[in-house]
């Protein structure tokens, strides 16, 4: 939390936060997602280093704009629909 309250951090350092566990951050909780939601559009443009699939992975989903977030549930829903059809593939060569 200290990154997250300097004011000398970059951005990366202060959103390094959210990384941690809830408990980490859940006394500054407001401001963390108030960062986030100021933040992230300028970082889509900007394209910062950091922000990564795997970076943004790491987040927790209160951190995600709802667009993020809505296209994480999908990938995920998909992921596992192929998932599915892959084993029952596999069931099929089996027998």
């Amino acid at each position: 939390m200290d990154a997250f309250n300097d004011p000398k951090a970059s951005d990366h350092q202060k959103a390094g936060v959210a990384k941690n566990t809830s408990r980490y951050w859940r006394s500054i909780e407001d401001e963390v997602r108030k960062f986030f939601a100021e933040k992230w559009t300028a970082w889509e443009q900007e394209k910062p280093k950091f922000l990564t699939k795997a970076w943004i992975a790491k987040l927790h989903d209160d951190m995600l704009p709802e667009r993020v977030l809505a296209e994480r549930r999908g990938g995920i829903f998909l992921e596992s629909v192929l998932f599915v059809l892959l084993l029952e593939k596999m069931r099929e060569r089996v027998r």
